[in-house]
């Protein structure tokens, strides 16, 4: 499986259930702290 630079905040499967988005975010689960900025990925 891939590791994403921060927490997975967000799932979401495209329509035809052929792509997947994944959101990369902080949530601030250890504090404030200097941290990766947010992204979205699309897996095939």
């Amino acid at each position: 499986y891939s590791k994403y630079p921060t927490s997975i905040a967000a799932l979401s499967f495209s329509r035809d259930g052929r792509l997947l988005a994944v959101a990369s975010s902080y949530t601030f689960e250890e504090g404030e702290k200097p941290h990766e900025p947010d992204a979205v990925f699309v897996r095939s």
